[in-house]
């Protein structure tokens, strides 16, 4: 029989798993064609046993079983009530976020408009690839396509009109 062991330093940092995962992860956790999965947590000492084979309770099936169901409560509950505050604390945030744009407080995270210069400069003017212009400027190769889609509109001499205006102003680093 395989033995592995989920070492966490809190049961909280697996409740961050869609309920989804958390249940495959409990199927896991249970006896599978002789493979088990146990977890051992800081924060549930009764999970510590695991660690222990000297332990004479180890030995013992009946003394073995009470302790892994009281392991698998204590962790169901303690991981519930994880999520909830976790959930929560999700709430808290977006309530705070609304209350500050409504009141003119919160605009979001700003666009970093040299950046997108670059990919500009990068995509027309160079004429490098989506990925060769994610490579260079940082971004993904799909935020590269949003902030393209951002200054083309039409066609390409829209974005090389666009970036022009930018070298004019003043505004460009490239």
């Amino acid at each position: 029989m395989l033995n592995d062991i989920l070492l966490v330093e809190q049961i909280d940092r697996l409740t961050r798993l869609s309920n989804s995962d958390w249940l495959t992860l409990k199927k896991q956790i249970e006896h599978i064609e002789h493979h088990e999965l146990r977890i051992v947590s800081l924060d549930i000492p009764t999970s510590w046993q695991v660690l222990s084979d000297k332990e004479p309770s180890q030995n013992d099936p009946i003394t073995r079983a009470v302790i892994s169901a009281i392991n698998n409560m204590l962790m169901d509950l303690m991981a519930a009530m994880s999520y909830k505050d976790w959930l929560s604390r999700q709430q808290w945030q977006k309530q705070g976020i609304e209350r500050a744009r409504q009141e003119g407080k919160y605009r979001g995270k700003q666009a970093d408009h040299e950046r997108h210069q670059k990919v500009i400069y990068y995509r027309s003017v160079k004429k490098l690839s989506i990925q060769d212009t994610a490579q260079a400027t940082g971004y993904s190769a799909s935020q590269v396509c949003r902030i393209q889609k951002l200054y083309f509109v039409n066609n390409e001499k829209t974005m090389l009109s666009t970036f022009n205006k930018l070298l004019e102003s003043g505004k460009s680093n490239v």
